[in-house]
């Protein structure tokens, strides 16, 4: 898996420009899983789901919306450098890590 990132990573290189990536999260993530399948056509991979969210006035609103690829407890997080100039391409944290930055709806609403 790690060559692979790499060489995804290397055809990639525009998506380390965070101002390029900008709201491009799941177009990286589609074409990840797709260049992972081409390799090894029953990999279990996933694109999950995260949010920020703000509560004004009781009420939760979500403020932004993220995606990554999940791969073996490990976030492939392609565009992490659109709020994070300085994270590594790609950022590559175990799920429960990313999930502190990115928690699902149903965790970034619980009281």
């Amino acid at each position: 898996m790690h060559y692979l990132t790499k060489q995804f990573a290397k055809d990639h290189r525009r998506a380390a420009d965070p101002n390029w990536v900008r709201d491009r999260c799941m177009d990286h993530c589609d074409a990840f899983v797709a260049y992972l399948r081409a390799w090894m056509a029953d990999v279990d991979v996933e694109i999950i789901s995260g949010v920020k969210v703000e509560r004004v006035d009781g009420m939760t609103l979500i403020q932004q919306g993220h995606f990554a690829v999940l791969h073996d407890g490990l976030v492939y997080d392609w565009t992490a450098r659109q709020f994070d100039p300085d994270a590594p391409f790609p950022m590559v944290a175990p799920l429960a890590e990313w999930r502190q930055k990115w928690p699902t709806l149903e965790g970034a609403t619980r009281e």
